[in-house]
């Protein structure tokens, strides 16, 4: 089951409007239009509320990607798979194998 099956019908609805949007533009164009809507997101929302936002703008990301197959060969849609939800394609990114001790390797660099 992917995540954008996971989605309310009313978030999936605009999730699948972003991906008919995207669909027909090259990856850099995609990730500058997800950019921008992270961009959105934070200026409508109050800095309390940025975590959170971060996080729904991770998950609408990683869903667009479920119905964009990742190409891992374009440097943009990388930038995506590196932070997205998906375990595999984040490890693919940041050329590792995928699993919970790699994940926590490559975070911990990471202040909370």
């Amino acid at each position: 089951m992917t995540l954008s099956e996971h989605l309310p019908a009313d978030i999936r609805e605009v999730m699948d409007a972003y991906v008919g949007d995207l669909r027909p533009q090259p990856w850099r164009i995609r990730f500058l239009l997800l950019i921008d809507l992270l961009q959105e997101k934070l200026e409508s929302g109050p800095a309390a509320e940025y975590r959170r936002l971060l996080q729904q703008w991770t998950g609408i990301v990683t869903a667009i990607l479920e119905h964009l197959p990742p190409d891992s060969s374009v440097v943009e849609c990388l930038g995506l798979m590196s932070i997205s939800f998906n375990d595999q394609w984040r490890a693919q990114a940041l050329g590792q194998r995928a699993g919970p001790a790699n994940s926590d390797s490559s975070l911990s660099g990471f202040s909370a």
